[in-house]
């Protein structure tokens, strides 16, 4: 197994300053360039069992002011998950135990078993029906959202949470509109409220591919999007 190695870096703001009273002419002259003060390191979890690949992206990474911890294999991937949160995680396709194709799948069965099971034990368990379902989905989908924006929820955690609520807020929907009134829907059909609601997606994902309005900004400086070597592809 491969040592793991975190990285991280001085805080300015725990610097301890001393004021020292000194003739004016006892000041040396010092041409003092502009300081860029250090922002908080933001987690970065790497998942590479080839060490020259590694050792590669982890020093671009530290360079760009990230604090990597680095894994062999999606196994430890997963484990170092559940100890912490992480702004991003760069897995590699093909690991031993577990890849990165393999990782990926795991969580989303994981999160689709998680939601459509959630879904049913509150239209069906709960009896609460399929719209007022959808209405409360659509509440708690809207937390992670207002979470990030006014209290700075992690990415990772808020990206999560709100895919597991995509299925059964999807589904709820769905069924509300589809089955028959004798089941509490408005019996429209499930092959037109299939079709329909393909052609809505079709028309939100292209809308926000030209708008780029789900894009968040941030500062190029601090997230290595000038790095000269990945703006060439290498």
């Amino acid at each position: 197994m491969h040592p793991q190695r975190a990285v991280s870096y001085f805080d300015p703001a725990k610097v301890t300053t001393l004021e020292i009273d000194v003739a004016q002419d006892d000041v040396p002259q010092l041409d003092v360039s502009p300081v860029e003060v250090a922002r908080p390191a933001k987690r970065v979890l790497l998942l590479e069992d080839r060490d020259d690949f590694r050792e590669v992206l982890c020093d671009h990474l530290v360079s760009r002011r990230f604090q990597v911890i680095f894994v062999p294999s999606g196994v430890e991937g997963v484990r170092e998950i559940k100890k912490d949160p992480f702004d991003l995680i760069i897995c590699d396709m093909m690991m031993p135990g577990m890849g990165g194709e393999m990782f990926y799948w795991a969580a989303v069965l994981a999160t689709f078993a998680m939601g459509t099971a959630a879904g049913d034990m509150t239209a069906y368990t709960l009896r609460l029906g399929w719209f007022t379902s959808g209405v409360l989905y659509t509440v708690i989908f809207a937390i992670p959202i207002v979470a990030r924006r006014v209290f700075g929820l992690n990415e990772v955690f808020a990206f999560w949470f709100a895919y597991v609520i995509t299925r059964p807020l999807g589904a709820s929907y769905a069924d509300w509109l589809g089955v028959p009134q004798a089941l509490g829907g408005l019996n429209f059909g499930r092959g037109t409220v299939a079709v329909g609601l393909t052609v809505a997606i079709v028309i939100w994902v292209a809308y926000l591919s030209i708008t780029k309005l789900d894009v968040e900004r941030s500062d190029p400086a601090a997230t290595g999007a000038s790095s000269p070597a990945f703006a060439d592809g290498a």
